[in-house]
């Protein structure tokens, strides 16, 4: 699966979400979709670590309104939400959404 989503933890307190391979932008709704539920189920703080596997590329088009759209459907109890990657560009949007989202 290009886009796995697995608990860290087994009191389920942090969360991870690994892209892999080339995915889709539809995989990606899917998993933002299946990461809101778990964490809107949890009722409690959750961590969320999101990380690019190496070799991982990112879907053609913009991916601004696709991050937008992550932030507005997480749900209030997300805590923390941490990016491992070494792309620069990927590096630059966190920094921006950390600036235009500052309470995510």
């Amino acid at each position: 699966m290009p886009l796995k989503v697995e608990w860290l933890d087994t009191q389920k307190t942090m969360m991870c979400c690994t892209g892999e391979g080339t995915w889709t932008w539809d995989e990606y709704h899917a998993a933002l979709e299946d990461i809101a539920r778990q964490f809107t189920a949890a009722q409690r703080r959750v961590d969320l670590v999101i990380m690019r596997g190496a070799g991982s590329s990112t879907p053609k088009g913009s991916s601004m309104p696709h991050y937008q759209r992550a932030m507005r459907i997480m749900p209030p109890n997300v805590g923390l939400m941490v990016m491992v990657t070494t792309n620069t560009f990927a590096r630059t949007i966190v920094s921006i959404f950390s600036k235009v989202y500052p309470s995510k």
